[in-house]
């Protein structure tokens, strides 16, 4: 597999995490929790996971560098994998206000970079690396998709599965009696 495949493929991923996002939120806002406590940990654990290994293919298998930016984000993401899937075994939905306070700023890092991305003169000439400028395009999977565009997706469907994550378990109605 090519950097540009592995890159739409990732890019799939980004939008199935975003998809899941909103619809947890959506369910969440109509009273109607799309996924109990501790699958919210599973599957923000997945994203966080999911993230951190495309990040480590796209720097150790096809040579990307990390710019600063990805860095800052790579500690905030990687660090969320670690604590997300320790908290999803244990069933710890404690740890929501830690993994939110890494990635919430995740986002706005990964937001700045797509800012970057697209606008290079916001960055000025003394704030990133001349040989690996945080504006550099690597790939763009399915035509948009940047790297910190992935990143920046990713973190936020972490932050919205959490903030939208019920406090307690759902209820479990497989023992209540049956109306008729």
């Amino acid at each position: 597999m090519n950097a540009p495949d592995f890159a739409n493929a990732m890019a799939v991923l980004a939008i199935a995490a975003a998809l899941m996002a909103i619809a947890v939120v959506v369910q969440r806002l109509r009273g109607r929790p799309l996924l109990d406590a501790h699958t919210s940990l599973v599957v923000a654990a997945a994203i966080a996971v999911g993230a951190t290994a495309g990040s480590l293919v796209m720097s150790d298998v096809f040579h990307f560098e990390p710019c600063l930016l990805c860095w800052w984000q790579r500690i905030l993401m990687y660090s969320s994998a670690i604590v997300l899937t320790l908290a999803a075994v244990r069933r710890d939905l404690s740890v929501r206000p830690y993994v939110l306070a890494l990635a919430a700023p995740g986002a706005a890092i990964g937001a700045w970079q797509l800012l970057t991305q697209r606008i290079p003169t916001l960055t000025g000439s003394n704030s990133c690396d001349p040989d690996n400028p945080c504006s550099l395009i690597w790939v763009e999977g399915l035509g948009f998709a940047t790297i910190p565009t992935m990143a920046c997706i990713a973190f936020i469907a972490i932050v919205a599965i959490l903030a939208a994550a019920p406090s307690e378990p759902l209820a479990d109605t497989t023992d209540a009696p049956v109306r008729r």
